[in-house]
């Protein structure tokens, strides 16, 4: 099994808070059906890889976030704000077909 620690940076202020894996997932498999990768994240179909993905967890960067860090998100998303997830996937084979389909490009999560 491998698991990555996936850093992100919130590139706009979000009017919710209410971010999780399943928010992450569905962008993800948004994101790799859009380059033709339709067997990777089965999002449609509900046929499932062996992959997990966690919540989405912020980072504090300054001292007044030290507060709310053990509350996970205790408000909206800032333009700015660090936070992470993990993706663990159970065959390596899928590990490495994640972080070529993944790219350097912004992801766009939305929870709605």
């Amino acid at each position: 099994m491998q698991s990555y620690l996936v850093l992100c940076e919130s590139q706009s202020s979000a009017e919710t808070s209410e971010l999780c894996g399943y928010h992450v997932f569905a962008s993800l498999a948004r994101r790799f059906r859009d380059k033709g990768e339709n067997d990777l994240f089965p999002h449609d179909d509900g046929a499932m890889r062996p992959i997990t993905v966690s919540r989405l967890l912020r980072m504090p960067l300054r001292v007044d976030d030290l507060a709310g860090f053990y509350d996970g998100f205790a408000g909206p998303l800032r333009k700015g704000d660090v936070f992470a997830f993990r993706i663990s996937f159970l065959k390596d084979d899928n590990a490495g077909q994640f972080l070529n389909l993944l790219g350097d490009e912004s992801l766009s999560i939305d929870p709605g």
